[in-house]
């Protein structure tokens, strides 16, 4: 292969999106808010400088005001750039009293004499090339023009990013570089296994590492992997990374600085990058309150968004070690963004992926905590093994393995060997089910749990040869659905063996009930399809292929309550009122009425009869309701009727005029005149919202209607002429629901005025 670092030819890359600088947009299409400063700031510094704004800022990195606050007063490497925008400054390794680091030779680089595949795949490599979404590793150098990176720290000019090296030669990758570049690929692989995300070094292209807009799907971020901080950023930095930048609408790439990370050393370089590209999924770090924004870890543990680079074990966390000031869920946070990776492997026993052969095999991931890879096999009796081993290269998965029979009962454990597992047992013929998981070590604030166990894995088994026929089940009902709830008696009548005897039975009946029964019954409660299953086992341990059988069970038919209808031959008169009741109306639409229960609202006895009579002695306004109860013992909702109960009739309240006063107004179109009535109570109070109706005679004549407004006062004009005369307008008549008219009762009636 030809392993000339040809910088030259990714120029045209990084120069595609010269002018995104100004104008990034986050996964959500919002742009960023436009900040202008005259210098970078940090940690504790930031909700100052932004001010009121702190609220605007935080909600586009989908962060409260308040959370964007707290962050800042415990991370110190939270920066703001002089646009705004939040990244990180990472560190590179620790001074430590010995100048040899673990695992590094005395020039400081981790040399790796060759790589897992030859030379010629190490910049096409794929984690998962079928993924949308891209995590490029770049190694062989990097032009990057026209991004926040140029805009805040370079004045603009291009950032030169050299290809890895761990030699003095710029030139050509040696063999120990192309098999560094492998490890490195496999450790940031491994970390990113549960995702449904591509980690490559192969170049995807610029377009499959901008989002261009919400419905574009295939998107990603650079790495450029290589170089020191010192060419163009300072400060030491080990990586830096601008925050929640993975769905930016431009190639605005990571930096990982490998002359602070022991010149290219394989481990504490992947550690960077996972730690770098984390903060490119808004993740941030995980310290310790009050003592460090940076934990390192304990007992060979440490997570991946602390420092890595002096652990063993480095996995992703959700804050569950000693003083941890950071509970972010660091897979749920990247899955918001990826997704996690489909599973390959059924998730329960009855979902198991089939093992065959004598010497099976198989490779999965464990995506998520709680994912357990299921896997079925049938042997012969003897001692049998598998040994699953975890990902090569620095491994997240921490795998035990449980046997199990055929009926679910746990056989054996694996032991365990570091990260990997193995599991022997002495079993006897018949089927079995292997269920691999990712564990912990214990608790995680002296140790690790399930959490962050999770990546890569494969499966060798080593079985006995299986011997004479496996047994047939045979499964029967008495019924095949029905309405809920269902009985349902099953038989496994016609199940055998054909060299032997059918000695025990299991049973699914797929609501999450088991038998053990050949003859079992078993109710269905809620509706719904259920699948249920027997299994039957041999005499010489043999299990046959499960027997299924489908119950449909459909919802019971809903009882419909009755409905009453209360009716009264009177409802209102004077006391003593006789008032006779029905309720013949009632009705029940899926039975019939059996029961009436009648409340007269006076106090006095219920009563049962269908059209009771009562009277009511007292004055007063009562509520008469009825209950009626069908067949099925449902109630209805009472049926109410008022009775008014009054001791003798009382005359309707009354209006009269108060006042009638004609005005006029004079223009070249004639002569106006209003007539204002003035209507009020028997109280003498002015009375709103009546019609007022009345006659114009004199010079015009004809009839005008107004209603009064709230002050009582109807203005009805009178038609205009340019005659001049005597108008007078007479009020004939009020109306107002609930009050009469009482003519006798005016204090005026009518009024003229002349013109003349």
């Amino acid at each position: 292969m030809n392993n000339t670092k040809l910088l030259l030819g990714v120029v045209i890359l990084g120069s595609v999106l010269a002018s995104t600088a100004d104008a990034q947009v986050n996964g959500r299409g919002f742009p960023h808010p436009k900040f202008s400063f005259d210098r970078s700031h940090r940690g504790k510094t930031i909700p100052a400088v932004v001010g009121n704004r702190l609220n605007e800022l935080a909600s586009w990195y989908g962060r409260t005001g308040e959370q964007l606050k707290q962050l800042c007063e415990t991370d110190r490497n939270l920066n703001l750039d002089r646009q705004g925008h939040l990244h990180y400054i990472c560190q590179g390794l620790l001074p430590l009293r010995n100048a040899v680091l673990r695992g590094q030779t005395a020039t400081g680089a981790d040399v790796i004499e060759s790589g897992p595949f030859p030379e010629e795949q190490t910049f096409l490599l794929h984690s998962k090339a079928d993924a949308a979404l891209v995590i490029y590793l770049d190694f062989d150098g990097h032009v990057t023009t026209g991004t926040q990176w140029n805009a805040s720290f370079t004045g603009g000019a291009a950032i030169t990013t050299p290809p890895f090296a761990q030699d003095a030669d710029t030139t050509t990758f040696s063999s120990s570089e192309l098999a560094a570049i492998q490890s490195i690929w496999q450790r940031v692989a491994e970390d990113f296994a549960p995702f449904n995300v591509d980690v490559t070094t192969q170049d995807p292209g610029a377009d499959a590492l901008v989002r261009s807009g919400r419905s574009d799907t295939r998107f990603g971020v650079r790495v450029c992997v290589g170089g020191s901080c010192y060419d163009w950023f300072g400060s030491g930095a080990g990586g830096v990374a601008y925050l929640n930048s993975f769905n930016w609408n431009s190639d605005t790439p990571i930096f990982v600085f490998t002359e602070q990370l022991g010149k290219g050393h394989p481990k504490y370089t992947a550690e960077a990058v996972s730690h770098e590209t984390g903060h490119s999924f808004n993740l941030t770090h995980d310290g310790q309150a009050n003592i460090t924004e940076y934990y390192q870890g304990h007992n060979g543990w440490a997570p991946i968004m602390g420092v890595g680079y002096y652990q063993d074990v480095v996995q992703w966390s959700k804050g569950e070690y000693a003083n941890a000031n950071n509970k972010q869920d660091d897979t749920a946070v990247i899955a918001q963004t990826t997704g996690y990776r489909v599973d390959a492997h059924g998730s329960t026993i009855d979902t198991a992926t089939l093992l065959e052969g004598m010497s099976p095999q198989a490779a999965g991931i464990i995506e998520r905590a709680g994912d357990t890879d299921w896997f079925e096999f049938t042997t012969g009796a003897g001692q049998i093994g598998f040994k699953a081993q975890a990902w090569p290269t620095s491994p997240d998965l921490d795998i035990q393995l449980v046997l199990y029979d055929a009926m679910g009962a746990a056989v054996a454990k694996s032991s365990s060997e570091g990260m990997n597992a193995a599991l022997d047992a002495s079993v006897e013929q018949g089927t079995y089910f292997l269920a691999v998981d990712g564990v912990g070590t214990g608790d995680p604030v002296t140790a690790y749990n399930e959490y962050g166990s999770l990546g890569s894995f494969t499966l060798a088994g080593a079985l006995m040869p299986v011997t004479g026929q496996a047994p047939v089940a045979a499964i029967s009902t008495d019924v095949s659905g029905g309405e809920a709830p269902v009985a349902v008696v099953f038989s496994s009548e016609g199940s055998y063996d054909p060299d032997g005897k059918v000695t025990a039975f299991g049973w699914d009946f797929g609501d999450g009930s088991t038998s053990s029964e050949a003859f079992p019954a078993h109710t269905y409660e809620k509706e719904g399809i259920y699948t249920a299953s027997l299994v039957v086992k041999d005499d010489a341990g043999l299990t046959s292929e499960p027997a299924k059988t489908q119950i449909t069970v459909t919802a019971a038919p809903t009882q419909e309550p009755p409905v009453a209808v209360a009716t009264a031959d009177v409802t209102s008169g004077l006391a003593p009122l006789v008032v006779t009741f029905s309720g013949a109306g009632s009705s029940d639409s899926d039975g019939k009425v059996v029961t009436y229960r009648w409340d007269f609202g006076d106090g006095s006895a219920p009563s049962s009869e269908m059209s009771p009579t009562h009277q009511y002695a007292n004055v007063g306004l009562y509520v008469a309701s009825l209950v009626v109860t069908d067949n099925d013992g449902l109630e209805s909702t009472p049926s109410q009727l008022k009775i008014q109960v009054d001791s003798e009739k009382q005359p309707l309240p009354f209006i009269a005029v108060g006042d009638v006063k004609l005005s006029v107004s004079s223009s070249r179109r004639g002569t106006l005149v209003t007539a204002a009535v003035t209507v009020v109570d028997q109280a003498g109070r002015h009375m709103p919202g009546v019609t007022v109706t009345g006659e114009w005679s004199g010079i015009v004549s004809g009839e005008g209607s107004r209603k009064t407004n709230r002050r009582g006062i109807a203005a009805i004009s009178a038609p205009r002429t340019k005659e001049n005369g005597v108008f007078t307008f007479t009020v004939t008549s009020l109306m107002l629901d609930g009050f009469v008219y009482q003519p006798d009762a005016n204090l005026k009636t009518s009024d003229s005025i002349s013109t003349e």
